[in-house]
């Protein structure tokens, strides 16, 4: 390939040769510096959105574990870090709901409790009078 250009100044041509193979071969180099370049994006593309799923679900699958704690049976339990987005807020909600669910469960016993005894005070009471009569009479 020839390529020349004029001087303004000195009207002078400068003439300037270059190979074909010369340029063959940076088109080459071209090549493999663009696919090097691509990769190495879709590289960095693949580590920046796996390194964002986990953080965006590690604590949705924390949460999930908590509500299958809590629905096996496990009142009361709360995770304690649940953050300060959307995900933390939901965290919280279920740590509040667990709270309240061990309290009304523990109230639940307690009066069923509670009941028992009325019933068995009212047994005991009706059978007293009936068995004093009975003695007396």
């Amino acid at each position: 390939m020839l390529n020349y250009v004029t001087s303004a100044d000195t009207g002078w041509k400068i003439l300037q040769f270059i190979p074909e193979r010369y340029i063959g071969q940076l088109g080459t180099e071209v090549m493999w510096a663009n696919i090097g370049v691509i990769a190495a994006c879709a590289v960095a593309a693949v580590l920046i959105s796996a390194i964002l799923t986990n953080m965006l679900t590690e604590p949705i699958y924390r949460l999930r574990g908590l509500v299958r704690r809590i629905g096996a049976g496990e009142l009361g339990v709360t995770e304690d870090d649940v953050g300060d987005d959307i995900v933390g807020e939901l965290g919280n909600c279920i740590n509040t709901m667990s709270r309240n669910l061990e309290t009304l469960v523990h109230r639940n016993y307690e009066m069923k409790l509670r009941n028992k005894e009325a019933e068995l005070r009212s047994l005991q009471n009706q059978i007293n009078p009936h068995f004093l009569y009975n003695t007396l009479a």
